[in-house]
């Protein structure tokens, strides 16, 4: 350590004797550089001083886009100008406009925007306005959070954005008989599979690669769909207000697994009663827990003890014969 300190003090005074020199050194060029950076990148990392001027399109025109249109209006950063699509595209070729806005006639808005979902609007500008544009996302994903947090807040159409929710994850329940269709042909491959080539089999050709993925990529679907709704019935059990939809989402997490994911568990059963070369009952392995004298699913036994607590619910009043 004494040694860098001698050379640090001999090189200084080296410099100190060179007096135009240091100041170069120690003051002058780091101070022009400083400056130089300053003018090169000013106003990239400011808000514009003047609101961007832009057009917005309504082509849903439901009181939903009608929300986010009167957000975007109250907006500090942008000046908005509604028309149609031709006028907005007009604005922009005469400069009148910096950017277009399209509300697409599609136009759903929730939460999975914040998982990666695009926004369901269209942008239209300059592609040479790059900083713009950047700025211009930033303030559409702004608006997005304060559209979702109002909606979220008024007790009357939270059930809707719920709704919108469950739609843009894919988790409606109009794709079960999809996800059951594209079960049922996964493991009849790999039973034909299995019949037809037993060595081929159990060295995973590619058929069968193909069909095993795709019998775990729906039963994480499935198990997805019951985290959800679980989390869902969690969130409005918290308010006493909304107990009825709660219980709806504490029994469809339920039949999801009692009714899907256990009779698909019958169907891989039977078809390996004479060998399993896929390890398929592996797949459906799930902790398991004794209740009255039986082996079942944690995960049912959790739910079935929430209705019955909090609900006074009993496994008779949402049982059924899936047989």
């Amino acid at each position: 350590m004494r040694i860098i300190f001698v050379i640090a003090c001999k090189d200084l005074l080296l410099r100190w004797r060179d007096r135009l020199g240091f100041f170069w050194w120690m003051i002058g060029f780091p101070l022009l550089i400083a400056v130089l950076i300053g003018t090169i990148f000013a106003g990239i990392l400011e808000e514009p001083s003047q609101p961007m001027q832009v057009a917005v399109v309504d082509q849903n025109n439901t009181p939903a886009s009608q929300d986010l249109l009167a957000i975007l209006e109250r907006s500090e950063s942008m000046s908005v100008r509604q028309g149609s699509l031709n006028e907005a595209q007009d604005m922009v070729r005469k400069g009148q406009a910096e950017a277009f806005i399209i509300i697409k006639k599609d136009f759903r808005l929730s939460p999975a925007i914040l998982w990666g979902r695009p926004l369901p609007v269209a942008v239209g500008m300059d592609p040479s306005l790059s900083a713009e544009r950047a700025y211009l996302q930033a303030a559409l994903g702004s608006a997005a959070v304060e559209y979702l947090r109002r909606q979220w807040f008024d007790t009357d159409r939270r059930g809707l954005l719920i709704d919108a929710w469950l739609a843009d994850l894919g988790k409606s329940d109009l794709l079960l008989p999809l996800g059951r269709k594209g079960l049922e042909a996964a493991l009849e491959t790999l039973r034909l599979e299995a019949k037809r080539d037993p060595a081929a089999a159990a060295a995973m050709n590619r058929v069968s690669q193909r069909a095993l993925r795709d019998v775990n990529l729906l039963l994480s679907w499935i198990d997805r769909q019951f985290t959800l709704h679980v989390r869902l019935a969690r969130l409005y059990q918290k308010m006493q207000t909304t107990q009825q939809q709660a219980v709806e989402h504490y029994l469809k997490a339920y039949r999801l697994l009692s009714e899907q994911r256990r009779g698909y568990q019958r169907r891989v059963e039977e078809m390996t009663a004479q060998g399993d070369p896929f390890n398929l009952r592996g797949l459906f392995f799930v902790p398991r827990t004794e209740v009255n004298g039986l082996l079942m699913d944690s995960r049912l036994a959790e739910i079935e003890r929430i209705l019955d607590e909090d609900f006074d619910l009993q496994p008779d009043d949402y049982l059924y014969d899936y047989e």
